[in-house]
């Protein structure tokens, strides 16, 4: 079974990981979910692509997904982890894409979780990027895969 990805933010970094799934058909549309704090903007991102799932809050977004993609500005990362955390499943792998959040205070909120930081580079755009990857000590083998 494929796994549920979500997606909480739709901005510059959310835009991207949407539309290198769709264009690499790496996941299903079907198993994308996306939220977002203007509501308007997830309603566009469903006229490009009609399989993905929208969601109306980050709540109803993370009792969904096995992997969850943070992609919201450095001081709006805490309020969206502490709305979202009771709701998070307790198998999920949470991915922050910024560069200014340390693993160890994405920890502070996700005590025992599975945690990932993946800062891409602009030129991902173009398909080709250094990325920088790391992960903390819960994350397994398979998720590194991924």
């Amino acid at each position: 079974m494929e796994q549920k990805i979500g997606v909480i933010g739709y901005g510059s970094m959310g835009k991207m990981i949407f539309s290198k799934f769709a264009q690499s058909k790496a996941i299903d549309t079907s198993n994308l979910f996306a939220a977002n704090r203007t509501f308007e903007k997830t309603i566009d991102l469903n006229r490009i692509y009609p399989e993905i799932n929208i969601c109306g809050n980050n709540c109803a977004l993370a009792k969904e997904v096995d992997v969850l993609f943070i992609c919201v500005k450095p001081l709006e990362m805490k309020a969206a982890l502490m709305e979202t955390i009771k709701n998070i499943r307790n198998n999920c792998h949470i991915i922050s894409l910024n560069g200014s959040i340390l693993c160890k205070q994405l920890e502070q909120i996700c005590i025992n979780k599975r945690i990932s930081k993946v800062i891409p580079s602009a030129t991902a755009e173009a398909n080709q990027s250094v990325t920088l990857v790391c992960h903390n000590n819960f994350v397994e083998d398979e998720d590194k895969k991924f």
